[in-house]
């Protein structure tokens, strides 16, 4: 008799709206068909009804429509037996799932693989000081926020690290107010329409 296939778990990126999502999904479905080529059962865990990833076996074999937390990985792996786990689909959450999974001993325990990045650097993007000081040493250009309620605040903002510069209103009233400003003139408009259109009369 064959050995049975092996087997890879992705953890998915949870529910989306209209707007959003169809990216990660399309990701989700190019790996899934990656991972089976390569010999893999696929065994997706995600929370999104929208997800065409759920309705295609070329791609996915198993699916598990779960809240997207560790528990809820650890019953699948106890279930499905992965040999590789596939994170880097499910963002921020996803690496903070898998975090805590890795804590729990059971990666370890199963010699299961974390495909895609390091369990080290997981650990580095979990942490934000960590994170930071990791980009400062590279020379990685990082982005800045202050959430500021008049002009001459945001403009010593900008004067600081250059234009251009983002403006957002903090807490829209109705759509989200989001300008590239090239200099100081069109900074004054910005802030003076952001700081109008947020609840909070700020801007970020």
């Amino acid at each position: 008799m064959a050995d049975s296939k092996p087997t890879a778990l992705i953890i998915g990126a949870g529910s989306d709206n209209l707007q959003q999502g169809g990216e990660l999904d399309y990701a989700t479905l190019e790996i899934g068909r990656t991972l089976q080529k390569a010999g893999f059962e696929t065994v997706l865990v995600d929370y999104n009804p929208f997800s065409t990833s759920l309705d295609t076996t070329t791609a996915i074999s198993q699916r598990y429509i779960l809240p997207l937390t560790a528990q809820s990985i650890i019953e699948v792996i106890n279930q499905r037996h992965p040999q590789l786990i596939v994170p880097t689909l499910g963002g921020r959450r996803a690496f903070e799932i898998l975090q805590t999974v890795g804590e729990s001993g059971i990666l370890t325990e199963n010699d299961i693989q974390i495909a895609g990045v390091p369990e080290a650097t997981v650990r580095q993007v979990n942490n934000p000081m960590l994170l930071n000081q990791t980009l400062r040493r590279l020379q990685a250009p990082t982005k800045k926020i202050a959430t500021v309620d008049n002009y001459q605040a945001a403009l010593e903002m900008a004067q600081e690290v250059g234009f251009p510069v983002v403006v957002r209103a903090v807490f829209p009233k109705s759509l989200r107010m989001r300008r590239i400003v090239q200099d100081s003139e069109e900074l004054r408009t910005a802030v003076s329409r952001g700081i109008q259109m947020s609840r909070s009369g700020q801007v970020m």
